[in-house]
């Protein structure tokens, strides 16, 4: 599971402070998107065997290189340089439990978040076998509601580098819709199975009568009876990156466990709206390759 246990150097290329709605509360919470530049054996921060995945050493395939005993093979070489650069790892999967520690350079001035949310971790490979890692750590807890602190991660964009560490919890947990820092999921109803699909008048669940329509808004994600505000927030559900484009298809993890594929229809970026098409669903796990 990705993680950075020691104090690294990243560059936070967006700071996005807003306000989330938990039942009838508003709260504060941030996004901030990183970038880890570095060689490749980032790589095996994510997962390992990555790097061998992605990379090759020429010479030392052609026996033009000797290495002592143990030594640790470069690996400056695109072993697919054909293929695409650019990955998503785990795409629309967000773990919560990871603990957000950045130094601000004193002794006694820092934060230590527990259980902020990793998102959007991708990656970008080049030949030559350096590799920039991209990935978004959110946040929507009590501690945000120091104003001088909230002021300082929101500028942080406009920054030079800086130093976090981003430990991993010991299991990997999916934030769920309403996720709250520190605070436990809520708990379905006694005697509800959390995973069972409801049923409607007509005898159809939210997912079919959703996929029956076969056309959607950005704000009508039937199958969690859950609106998006507007096109950041379905970027942000997707995983997707900026600018969006018609015809573009995009995956969607449903809090009931289905991945849906949509299809971009529409933009109009004057009203912040969009609409799509479903292409496919079927159950998170079971997608063909």
């Amino acid at each position: 599971m990705f993680q950075l246990v020691e104090p690294t150097q990243v560059t936070i290329t967006n700071a996005n402070p807003r306000r989330e709605l938990h039942g009838e509360e508003k709260v504060r919470a941030i996004d901030l998107a990183f970038i880890l530049k570095g060689d490749n054996k980032l790589l095996d921060l994510i997962q390992a065997g990555l790097r061998e995945h992605h990379f090759c050493n020429h010479a030392a395939d052609a026996h033009q290189e000797s290495l002592l005993p143990d030594e640790l093979i470069p690996l400056p070489n695109l072993r697919q340089p054909n293929l695409p650069t650019t990955y998503h790892y785990q795409k629309g999967v967000k773990l919560r439990g990871y603990r957000f520690v950045w130094d601000f350079g004193t002794q006694d001035d820092y934060v230590d978040f527990q259980d902020a949310v990793l998102a959007n971790l991708q990656y970008e490979i080049f030949e030559g076998g350096s590799v920039e890692v991209k990935g978004t750590i959110q946040y929507n807890g009590e501690e945000l509601q120091d104003n001088i602190l909230y002021g300082e991660l929101s500028g942080l964009a406009s920054e030079e580098p800086i130093f976090i560490k981003l430990l991993a919890p010991a299991t990997a947990q999916v934030a769920k819709k309403g996720y709250r820092a520190g605070k436990p999921d809520t708990q379905p109803a006694p005697g509800k199975d959390p995973n069972q699909r409801e049923l409607g008048e007509d005898g159809q669940s939210p997912e079919d009568a959703f996929a029956a329509a076969a056309m959607g808004q950005v704000w009508s994600r039937g199958c969690d009876e859950e609106k998006f505000d507007s096109i950041d927030d379905l970027l942000e559900a997707t995983g997707a990156e900026s600018p969006l484009q018609v015809g573009e298809e995009l995956d969607l993890v449903t809090e009931s466990g289905l991945l849906l594929i949509i299809k971009i229809t529409a933009l109009d970026e004057e009203t912040d709206k969009a609409s799509f098409e479903i292409v496919s669903q079927l159950p998170v796990g079971q997608e063909t390759t």
